[in-house]
């Protein structure tokens, strides 16, 4: 999919505005810099969802909006697995609405934001050992 050759630190409005869903990956050293760089307002107790080995789907396919998330909030997803990809992560939308999903493939120390405000994302069944 189409992907945005910006800062982390892009707003909602330009990656929805640009139509990307998510840009490439990007390491967590990189994320601290930019967080550093500029004031944020954050959820004060992160969301945790563990995808067990050999378990069902976590959730639907959704939109961060289907349950009333504001439109500017930006999601980061970081994987605590050596590495993720497939079956054993999450799936997006390159665009809002483009159906065109794929996994997100990283390995751990590297993480991936995207808009899940207007982007659809879910797992599948994990059938990995990882």
């Amino acid at each position: 999919g189409p992907h945005l050759d910006a800062d982390l630190a892009s707003s909602s409005e330009e990656l929805e505005e640009k139509g990307v869903c998510h840009p490439p990956a990007v390491t967590c050293p990189r994320v601290s810099a930019l967080l550093a760089e500029k004031s944020y307002i954050y959820q004060t107790e992160a969301s945790l969802r563990v995808h067990l080995p050999q378990t069902t789907a976590l959730g639907v396919p959704h939109t961060d909006s289907d349950y009333f998330h504001q439109p500017g909030e930006i999601n980061f997803w970081f994987p605590v697995n050596e590495t993720v990809g497939g079956e054993n992560s999450l799936f997006c939308e390159s665009v809002s609405k483009k159906g065109d999903f794929h996994s997100f493939d990283v390995r751990y120390g590297a993480g991936v934001r995207f808009y899940g405000n207007k982007c659809r994302h879910y797992t599948v069944r994990n059938g990995s050992d990882r």
